[in-house]
C-alpha cells in the first residue's frame, strides 16, 4: 500500500490514499496552531476596538489604519468639535489668574438745563416744574473728591424744601417765559390726570371690597357646611332642588293667571253682542214709527215703494 503521511502534505491540499486498487482522495483543511476562542470571548473581542489583518492573524491597537484602507469621514460636525475643544480648554482657563479691573473717577461735569412747564399730577397746586430740552453748552467741571466732600457736608442735616405753588408760577412766568395759554393748558391736563387717577383708585378699592366680600361669603359657606355636616355636593343638590321648586311655582302661577284672564273674556263679548242687538232693535222700531207718522193717509195703503226704501235705508244703516 502506497501512502503518504499527512504531515508531509501542505495544508489545504488533496491527499490520495490507494488500498487494494481503491483510491481515496481526501482534502485536508487548514488548521491554525492557535486555540479557538469561545463565543463569549468572540463577543468580548468584537466589543473591543481591535482590527485584524487579513494576510496575518495579528491584532492591531486602536487607531491603526491599513495602508490600502479608504479614508473615513467624521460624523461630528464643526460645532460639536468646537464645543468639545472649548470644554477641554475650560479647565485650563479656570486655572489662569483673572485680570483685576479698576474703575476710577477724576472729575464731575455738570450740565444745566432750562426750566419748562410740567404736567405732573402729584404736585400741589396748579403749577408744575420740569426740565426742558434746551441746555447750556458750557459745562461746569469740578474735581470729584472736592465735589464729594462738599456734597457730604451739604447732605448732613440739610433737607430740600418743597417749592410753593406761587413761587413755581413766578419761576415759570418770568424765568421760563411761559405764556398764560401754556399755563392754562398745563392746569387742565393736571386736573384731567388727577381725575383719572382718582377713578382708578376708586375702582381698585371697589375690586378689593368685592374680593373681601367674596372671601367672607366663602368662609361663611365653609363654616355652615362644617357645622351642619353637609358636603359641597349636597349643598349644590339642595340649591338645584330649591331652584326647580321655585320654577314650578312660577309656572303654576302663570297657568292660573292665564285661565283667569281667558274666562271673563267670552262673557264680556256675549254681553257686548246682546247690547248691540238691543240697540239695533230699538233703532229699527223708532224708524218704523217715524216713517208711519210721516206718510200721508192716502199713500199708507200702497206701501210697496216705502218698504223698499225702508229696507234700503236699514241695510245702509246696518252696513
Amino acid at each position: 500500500m502506497n501512502s503518504k503521511s499527512a504531515d508531509e502534505n501542505p495544508p489545504c491540499t488533496p491527499l490520495t490514499i490507494q488500498n487494494d486498487g481503491i483510491s481515496l482522495r481526501l482534502r485536508k483543511n487548514h488548521t491554525s496552531s492557535e486555540p479557538k476562542s469561545s463565543s463569549r470571548l468572540g463577543r468580548t473581542n468584537s466589543m473591543m476596538n481591535l482590527t485584524t489583518d487579513e494576510n496575518k492573524g495579528h491584532y492591531h491597537p486602536t487607531g491603526y489604519v491599513h495602508p490600502n484602507a479608504k479614508p473615513l469621514k467624521s460624523c461630528l460636525s464643526n460645532s460639536n468639535l468646537s464645543s468639545m475643544n472649548r470644554t477641554m480648554t475650560e479647565p485650563n482657563l479656570s486655572g489662569m489668574t483673572k485680570m483685576r479691573r479698576n474703575i476710577s473717577f477724576h472729575r464731575v461735569e455738570i450740565r444745566e438745563y432750562e426750566r419748562a412747564v410740567g404736567v405732573h399730577p402729584v404736585s400741589s397746586g396748579c403749577h408744575s416744574l420740569t426740565l426742558g430740552w434746551e441746555y447750556n453748552p458750557e459745562l461746569t467741571v469740578l474735581d470729584f473728591e472736592l465735589y464729594e466732600e462738599d456734597r457730604m457736608k451739604r447732605s448732613k442735616g440739610y433737607k430740600v424744601s418743597a417749592v410753593p405753588d406761587i413761587e413755581r408760577g413766578r419761576l415759570l412766568r418770568y424765568e421760563a417765559d411761559a405764556t398764560k395759554e401754556e399755563l392754562q393748558e398745563a392746569k387742565r391736563e393736571i386736573r384731567v390726570t388727577r381725575d383719572q387717577r382718582r377713578r382708578t383708585n376708586q375702582l381698585l378699592q371697589h375690586k378689593q371690597r368685592e374680593k373681601l366680600e367674596e372671601s367672607l361669603q366663602s368662609a361663611k359657606r365653609k363654616i355652615r357646611r362644617f357645622v351642619t355636616g353637609t358636603s359641597k355636593e349636597k349643598e349644590e343638590e339642595k340649591l338645584w332642588r330649591s331652584a326647580e321648586k321655585s320654577l314650578k311655582n312660577c309656572l303654576s302661577r302663570e297657568d292660573v293667571s292665564a285661565s283667569s284672564s281667558s274666562g271673563p273674556i267670552p262673557s264680556m263679548c256675549e254681553s257686548l253682542e246682546s247690547e248691540s242687538n238691543e240697540t239695533e232693535e230699538s233703532t229699527t222700531a223708532t224708524s218704523n214709527t217715524e216713517l208711519s207718522s210721516s206718510l200721508p193717509a192716502e199713500d199708507q195703503s200702497g206701501g210697496d215703494d216705502w218698504e223698499f226704501s225702508y229696507t234700503t235705508e236699514t241695510s245702509l244703516s246696518g252696513t
